[in-house]
C-alpha cells in the first residue's frame, strides 16, 4: 500500500478534480526471481504462527489476534534471504 500527503484547496475538496502523483516502481528481483530467498534455498514455514500468518496475544482474560511479527502475514519466512533485494523479491527500479 502506498499513502501520500497531497495538499488540494477548498474547491477541489467540494468540486473533485485530479493530481498526478510520481511514486517508486518496482520490479521482480533478477537474482531470486521474486521468491526473496537466496538461490538454491526457499522460503519455510514460519516458526513463530506455523503458517496461519497471526498469532494470539493474550491480557489478562482477553484474547486478540494480530498480524505475525516474524512473516509480516505471509505464514512464511526467509531464513537465508537473497543479498540483492534483501528478502524483499522486488527492487526499486
Amino acid at each position: 500500500d502506498l499513502q501520500y500527503a497531497v495538499e488540494i484547496s477548498l474547491e477541489e475538496a467540494a468540486l473533485g478534480g485530479k493530481k498526478r502523483i510520481t511514486g517508486p516502481t518496482y520490479e521482480e528481483g533478477d537474482v531470486c526471481h521474486g521468491s526473496g530467498a537466496k538461490p538454491g534455498t526457499s522460503a519455510s514455514t514460519c516458526s513463530t504462527c506455523h503458517g496461519s500468518g497471526t498469532i494470539h496475544v493474550r491480557k489478562a482474560i482477553f484474547q486478540r489476534q494480530q498480524t505475525c511479527p516474524t512473516c509480516h502475514g505471509s505464514g512464511e519466512e526467509i531464513k537465508d534471504p537473497c543479498i540483492t533485494c534483501r528478502g524483499e523479491g522486488r527492487v526499486k527500479t
